[in-house]
């Protein structure tokens, strides 16, 4: 059943790559200022995460509404360890897209340590499988967590560390993908249904690059 929505998801997901890839160049580029002015470092529940985006994309456009989110690893607090991150539902980093409905405008806005520090508009098309205000603010990451452990997930020690968190529709469902290692160290994701308060989906990354059901 997510096969589907899932492509679709990572049309949406390769877009919000390219923009972070756009943001480091420019921090590199840009470096000797962006030392001086960095901000401390602030880890956000998704539901912060959202709640500070919401505040720009409404801004923008008084109809928008929230496609999908995701953690990444911008922006890392170097004192700690890759493998604590996001341990308690929080990451310092968060990719949004808000979406204009029966419109192909996304605003894609990058959230860190508290602050929108960066966003862009693109043009895309999307369902109309968005979130309204009162279903993302009610998940608890840190909850949904326990569950993910539950079915052995662990901390990512390489692509990406800790805990990930992503968030999307699959049809009318809401999903959090929590992202980490399985028990023998193959990148993994537990995919929970948020309506049912269950796994829908386990997999884990294949040595030929696969991700395969387990």
């Amino acid at each position: 059943m997510m096969i589907k929505s899932l492509k679709d998801f990572r049309v949406i997901i390769l877009g919000m790559l390219v923009f972070v890839s756009v943001l480091s160049l420019s921090s590199k580029v840009w470096n000797v200022s962006a030392q001086s002015n960095k901000p401390t470092p602030v880890p956000l529940f998704l539901s912060e995460a959202y709640r500070l985006g919401l505040d720009v994309a409404l801004n923008w456009n008084s109809s928008a509404k929230l496609y999908a989110m995701l953690s990444t690893d911008q922006g890392e607090d170097p004192d700690v360890p890759d493998v604590k991150r996001g341990l308690d539902g929080r990451r310092i980093s968060w990719n949004l897209d808000f979406v204009i409905p029966e419109t192909e405008r996304h605003l894609l806005l990058e959230v860190r340590s508290g602050q929108v520090v960066n966003q862009t508009e693109v043009q895309g098309p999307h369902g109309d499988n968005f979130f309204e205000e009162k279903e993302v603010m009610a998940i608890q990451t840190a909850d949904n967590l326990q569950i993910a452990k539950q079915q052995g997930l662990r901390p990512g020690r390489a692509w990406a560390t800790g805990y990930h968190y992503r968030l999307f529709k699959d049809g009318k469902v809401p999903i959090l993908v929590i992202r980490g290692d399985d028990d023998q160290g193959n990148q993994a994701i537990v995919s929970i249904d948020l309506e049912k308060k269950q796994v829908a989906e386990k997999q884990r990354k294949a040595s030929d690059g696969s991700w395969q059901n387990y």
